[in-house]
């Protein structure tokens, strides 16, 4: 055998002792690990041709995990620890499957959001996108469709246009565009949906007797969006009449969620968002009956989905008739159990992703890098004037109050609130000044204050 390098051969899969093992494809999902689902496709692809590592940017929540944990301040402002981390992902990844409309590198005040994708086509990496819910879901276009719209109901306010521009740039620089739920492909129609994916043994309970009363359970990630004030009216009423168990939780890990599933017959999802979630799925993993909204069209998408379909009209009488049906509740648990075995598992999934990962490039991608990058949005340009006059107002206030006083210490409380609850990078985006700003108003107290 001639002589080969020890380069060549690790380029061609070639062992030193002249053995050829082909050459695995490494993904990298990246920068969130949303719903546990990045962990999950990790597992799905594990045996197969793809081998995936799962990088985080701050610590995952709900008790989730990933294979590298990077501190997202220190990407924003450390230019070494931002190069080091990108130039690592380029050598080694050929794959990049992005989560939640981000992606490697942070908004910089002076160039777009997502620039980072050219850049990665450019070294001829393989980008895919994944939209996993709020980050593409459009407010007027929701009402429209949805009578019922969470958004009806004091959801929380979005900037359709910077929506606008993020799909197009994905749109021009990914080479596949996906979603977690077929509803969102009211937002991106030209996405492919891919199934949430679920360990069926890792969720599975005992279900041999069929309960008098039924533990009915809702966990919503956020009350306005499932809805909860109306599930918690209905199920108050349910219970005070004896026909139900109710339970309401909230900020689980993931551990415990499980365990709550496993004693609970019931889960009820969302009412307004006209889609099911992650939970309906775990649930259903679970012997659960699973409760909510579901749209026509999404249906059709998802033909056969067994989640019962109530909106908050309906909710009391089909509850109450299910309550008081076991044999019903019987068939319906066997029927989610099968549907997850033969829809969610990872197996399933896994393939799926392969054939993703494998399919051509959108016909659509070259015609349309050739109109330039669109929109050149920033992320947060609509919120600086409110966050100017925020922290301005701020400091007016604590000027006014007597050091230590509880006006003082409230208004250090209502910065620290705004800092680590989402506006953080927002603010940081407009640059160093206003960000100190914001931390000097906060500097002597930490407390939330909401």
């Amino acid at each position: 055998m001639p002589d080969t390098s020890p380069s060549i051969r690790g380029a061609l899969g070639m062992r030193s002792n002249g053995v050829f093992v082909p050459k695995r494809t490494k993904v990298l999902l990246a920068p969130r690990n949303i719903s546990n689902q990045a962990i999950a496709y990790k597992q799905a692809l594990s045996g197969t041709q793809y081998e995936a590592e799962v990088w985080s940017f701050g610590e995952p929540a709900f008790g989730f995990t990933s294979d590298r944990v990077f501190d997202e301040e220190r990407l924003v402002f450390d230019l070494q620890y931002r190069t080091e981390m990108f130039s690592e992902a380029v050598r080694r990844f050929d794959i990049f499957h992005f989560q939640f409309s981000r992606s490697l590198l942070p908004v910089r005040e002076e160039l777009p959001m997502l620039w980072d994708l050219p850049l990665l086509q450019s070294c001829g990496k393989r980008v895919l996108m994944h939209f996993r819910g709020t980050d593409v879901r459009r407010r007027q276009a929701h009402i429209k469709r949805e009578p019922h719209s969470y958004f009806l109901d004091g959801g929380r306010s979005v900037d359709e246009r910077v929506i606008d521009d993020r799909v197009a740039i994905c749109r021009m620089w990914c080479d596949r565009l996906l979603v977690s739920t077929p509803g969102l492909l009211d937002d991106v129609p030209d996405g492919e949906w891919i199934p949430h994916v679920v360990h069926p043994a890792e969720w599975s309970a005992d279900r041999s007797i069929e309960p008098v009363v039924p533990i009915v359970l809702h966990a919503p990630s956020s009350g306005v969006t499932k809805g909860s004030s109306r599930v918690d009216e209905v199920c108050s009423l349910l219970e005070r009449e004896r026909l139900i168990t109710y339970r309401r939780v909230s900020g689980l890990s993931r551990d415990e969620l499980r365990a709550e599933m496993r004693r609970a017959d019931i889960i009820i999802d969302s009412l307004g968002i006209g889609d099911h979630g992650a939970i309906s799925v775990e649930g259903m993993a679970a012997g659960c009956i699973c409760l909510g909204h579901i749209a026509p069209q999404n249906r059709e998408r998802n033909p056969g989905v067994p989640v019962v379909e109530v909106d908050p009209v309906s909710l009391e009488s089909v509850l109450r008739e299910l309550a008081q049906d076991p044999r019903r509740r019987a068939a319906l648990r066997r029927e989610g159990i099968e549907w997850v075995e033969q829809r969610h598992a990872p197996d399933v999934v896994g393939r799926r992703l392969m054939d993703v990962y494998e399919a051509p490039k959108r016909p659509q991608l070259a015609a349309g890098r050739a109109r330039g990058y669109p929109g050149w949005a920033t992320a947060v340009t609509d919120r600086s004037g409110g966050l100017e006059a925020d922290v301005a107002r701020l400091e007016e206030l604590l000027r006014q109050e007597r050091p230590g006083s509880f006006r003082a210490r409230r208004v250090r409380s209502v910065a620290a609130s705004w800092y680590f609850r989402g506006r953080r990078r927002a603010v940081r985006a407009f640059g160093p000044e206003r960000t100190r700003r914001l931390q000097t108003l906060m500097s002597k107290g930490t407390a939330r204050l909401r």
